[in-house]
């Protein structure tokens, strides 16, 4: 995680998410994105110059639009989001919320499982999902929808990662 900047207000990752699920295909351009997260619970990052030195290692070809932005949940945790938009389609979604503390890891396994899990498995269904242990990923495997779904506990860190794919640049 780069440095925190705090919003105004909190909000939780699983409204987070489910926003992004529940309205990928509303969100077009990032200001799209405040009328369905309310501006004070995030903090664009995008000009930062540790976001743009990032940026600027793995540069997106022309056309494509990214923004970075971070929140802070009720409970105190800190998370980021990071958006890629091409012709006004939000083509990648990706969120990470940071567990600290002891037993950080376990954490991050208990709200995958008791919080997050539940969450994306109601809106894409339990059966549409496999577990992929070479990225220790849970992945959406049916194209019931324009986009692919996946989450994990990411690998040596202590931390949870949610991504939002649009299929056509995924595949």
């Amino acid at each position: 995680m780069i440095k925190t900047y705090d919003p105004q207000n909190p909000i939780s990752y699983l409204t987070v998410v489910s926003t992004f699920l529940h309205h990928h295909d509303d969100i077009s351009e990032p200001g799209d994105i405040f009328y369905w997260v309310n501006s004070n619970c995030l903090c664009d990052i995008s000009e930062t110059p540790l976001a743009k030195q990032l940026d600027s290692m793995t540069p997106l070809p022309p056309g494509f639009i990214q923004r970075m932005y971070q929140f802070l949940e009720p409970e105190g945790r800190h998370g980021e989001i990071e958006v890629v938009f091409l012709d006004n389609l939000l083509i990648n979604f990706r969120s990470q919320l940071f567990f600290k503390g002891w037993f950080s890891n376990r954490k991050a396994l208990r709200y995958i499982a008791y919080a997050l899990r539940p969450l994306i498995t109601g809106f894409l269904g339990e059966d549409n999902y496999q577990y992929d242990p070479i990225t220790s990923s849970y992945l959406n495997t049916t194209a019931i929808s324009d986009f692919i779904v996946a989450y994990r506990k990411v690998p040596g860190y202590s931390s949870v990662s949610t991504w939002i794919t649009h299929r056509g640049y995924y595949e």
